[in-house]
């Protein structure tokens, strides 16, 4: 259930406009239907904490696709030639520009202890209820799964979203 917040926050994230740009109205799907195993309790408290993370897009995929198998295969004049961490997020992390901008608009969002992973793929923070909806234009709720365990998560899905066909978002 943590990997679904996950993906519908990480969705969510992409519908985030700069500053400078008007509020986007967003069309949602609700889900209506609760997994099987798990119940419905309610609205989430509006100053309950959450933890989010998010996944970051990669710059240059293409090219870590390509390296990727150029040391992963014995025939390669690569082979085993693998790239450091820091080699790594300098060809494929976002820019830094375009993390400073997901910093800001996080910390806009009043959102707290915002972490980037070393390798600048994903972001983690903590942020209270009320934010994270207003943040992405969604409704959390509170479920309990069959075995006990209680989640809070989002029913309303934003569509898929890509920073390449909107270039003045977050991501450069």
């Amino acid at each position: 259930m943590r990997l679904a917040l996950v993906a519908i926050v990480a969705l969510a994230l992409a519908v985030a406009v700069s500053a400078s740009e008007p509020r986007r109205v967003l069309e949602h799907k609700a889900v209506r239907v609760i997994p099987v195993g798990w119940t419905g309790l309610g609205i989430a408290e509006p100053s309950q904490t959450l933890t989010l993370s998010l996944a970051l897009t990669l710059r240059n995929t293409k090219n870590l696709e390509d390296r990727f198998w150029a040391v992963s295969n014995p025939a390669s004049p690569f082979y085993t030639e693998y790239s450091t961490l820091e080699e790594l997020r300098e060809r494929y992390a976002p820019s830094p520009k375009t993390l400073a901008r997901i910093t800001a608009f996080l910390e806009k969002h009043n959102a707290e202890n915002i972490q980037m992973t070393l390798s600048a793929d994903w972001v983690s923070f903590t942020i209270n209820v009320s934010n994270a909806e207003s943040m992405f234009a969604t409704k959390f709720a509170r479920f309990r799964h069959s075995s006990g365990s209680e989640v809070i998560r989002s029913l309303l899905v934003p569509p898929l979203f890509s920073f390449s066909h909107n270039p003045t978002l977050i991501s450069e």
